[in-house]
């Protein structure tokens, strides 16, 4: 895949992600029925989704890229830094 197309693809992806985790409704704790709601539900699903795509970009950049050792290696790049930083955190 063409390094623009998939720039924009994790762009549109990071945005539907963030759709999700503002549409998530905290206000479940507060009420008796602890049950989550079906917004809830899919908000989780989709952000599930996101993080296992966020993951395998990681993962396929990493062995395609080489991990340190290469002059083109996935950790060079400070963004691709970022993104390993932030994949560990979710």
């Amino acid at each position: 895949m063409e390094s623009d197309t998939r720039n924009h693809l994790m762009r549109v992806i990071a945005v539907i992600n963030s759709v999700a985790l503002l549409a998530f409704d905290y206000q479940f704790r507060l009420k008796l029925n602890k049950q989550l709601s079906l917004l809830n539900i899919i908000s989780l699903k989709v952000q599930l989704l996101c993080n296992s795509i966020f993951t395998a970009d990681v993962l396929m950049g990493m062995l395609v890229k080489g991990f340190v050792m290469t002059s083109k290696a996935y950790l060079r790049d400070w963004w691709n830094c970022l993104s390993l930083v932030c994949v560990i955190a979710t």
